[in-house]
């Protein structure tokens, strides 16, 4: 494959992630507003890792 044809496929591949993320943010933005500021799950998370909040 020819380095130009390499470098063309490169930059549509990284326009493609800017569009997708630009689309997930725009996305992100919306529900904030729509449900205000959310906390973070990452204790969440960690805690049904190590077992803390399993209900069983």
């Amino acid at each position: 494959m020819s380095m130009e044809r390499e470098a063309v496929e490169r930059e549509v591949r990284r326009r493609k992630a800017i569009a997708a993320h630009q689309r997930i943010v725009a996305r992100s933005e919306i529900i904030k507003s729509r449900t205000g500021l959310q906390e973070s799950s990452i204790s969440l998370i960690r805690n049904i890792r190590e077992g803390q909040e399993r209900h069983e």
